[in-house]
């Protein structure tokens, strides 16, 4: 319910310029979603949304996604994608595994070069943990102890 009205609330201040990025883990794997604005990406890596590609947006969310979980920094690798109604989720597996999570330090600037209000929401499902977090121009960093 928080999440909602979260949402609902950016929508009327921000305009629409949410992207989501929904963490989650199996089997001391840790799991990002990301779903985003497929007119946003595509105008962010200057293609036509029908030839958005995985390699393309790999290098993309590479340069403006950085993770650390409990001190070392975690790549990620793109699973899976596919677009829904105007919007594209990415499936991403990070690097590594991680039988706790302890400590995590998020950098993400996704879309700030092509929308002034891009916020972007990462949502923490972890355990019993339920928690979300805005990152905007302002503050593009979030650290989170578990």
């Amino acid at each position: 319910m928080k999440t909602f009205i979260l949402l609902t609330l950016m929508n009327l201040f921000h305009g629409g310029d949410i992207a989501t990025f929904t963490i989650t883990t199996t089997n001391a794997k840790v799991y990002v979603a990301v779903k985003l604005e497929a007119a946003a990406i595509a105008e962010a890596l200057d293609v036509k949304i029908d030839a958005i590609d995985k390699g393309h947006l790999q290098h993309y969310l590479n340069t403006h996604i950085t993770y650390t979980i409990n001190g070392q920094n975690a790549g990620f690798e793109i699973t899976g994608m596919e677009a829904t109604h105007n919007h594209l989720v990415v499936h991403t597996t990070l690097e590594g595994t991680y039988s706790l999570l302890k400590h995590l330090k998020i950098k993400n600037t996704t879309l700030f070069e092509v929308k002034s209000r891009q916020t972007n929401v990462v949502r923490l499902r972890y355990n019993t943990t339920s928690r979300d977090f805005l990152i905007n121009q302002k503050r593009p960093t979030i650290t989170i102890n578990l």
